[in-house]
């Protein structure tokens, strides 16, 4: 592992066991509402919004700055309760409407790359450690979003937000607060869905997090 603090360079070598995980799937297709509707998505605004949305996780996710973790870490929710876990496997309804009627499409599966964790609504989020904000907006899937970068390829992401606190090139602090709780973007009610990408691949973010989670 190489990072950069300040003008130092470093390399961290060692050994680490890989092993297998079994993940929770969902049987049961969760209705998200207008998001079920396959016609939804290809509307002429929410492609346009798709395709602006992917283009700034690209655009947030090839920032390049040294380290700004130091030791101090904050919980991106005042209750920490998770309510549904890293990697579970989702079913989504799925339909099209056909000459007035609704037709049921194969159901999506989406993996669950981050942990949500209990609302309510407009509930304070708080950036979990030092870094700077190099998206804060509404996407399409995601809802109202931010997404931190702290540095060496490590970001975390806050999703499905009702508001935001902050703005694009600000920098935060463990503990800032940088939205509200809520349910935009495909949700199906108030929660604060939180990710972790380590060096391009998310990972699990309790494996960052230093208070305890219940």
């Amino acid at each position: 592992m190489r990072y950069t603090v300040g003008d130092e360079t470093f390399i961290i070598e060692g050994t680490f066991q890989i092993s297998r995980t079994n993940f929770p799937v969902t049987e049961r297709e969760l209705d998200v509402g207008k998001f079920s509707d396959s016609g939804f998505h290809q509307l002429p605004e929410n492609q346009k919004l798709i395709a602006t949305s992917s283009a700034k996780r690209r655009e947030a996710f090839a920032s390049n700055n040294p380290t700004f973790l130091n030791q101090e870490f904050a919980h991106p929710r005042d209750v920490p309760r998770i309510t549904s876990a890293f990697g579970a496997v989702r079913r989504q309804l799925s339909f099209k409407m056909v000459d007035g009627k609704r037709v049921n499409l194969q159901p999506r599966e989406r993996i669950h790359y981050g942990i949500d964790l209990a609302g309510p609504a407009d509930a304070p989020v708080f950036a979990i450690a030092p870094g700077k904000v190099v998206a804060a907006q509404e996407m399409f899937w995601e809802g109202i979003t931010v997404i931190i970068d702290h540095g060496n390829k490590v970001f975390s992401l806050y999703m499905h937000m009702n508001e935001l606190k902050v703005k694009e090139g600000d920098t935060v602090n463990a503990g800032t607060v940088i939205g509200l709780v809520g349910s935009t973007g495909v949700s199906t009610a108030a929660h604060l869905h939180v990710g972790l990408r380590v060096n391009g691949v998310f990972v699990n973010p309790l494996s960052f997090l230093s208070l305890p989670v219940r």
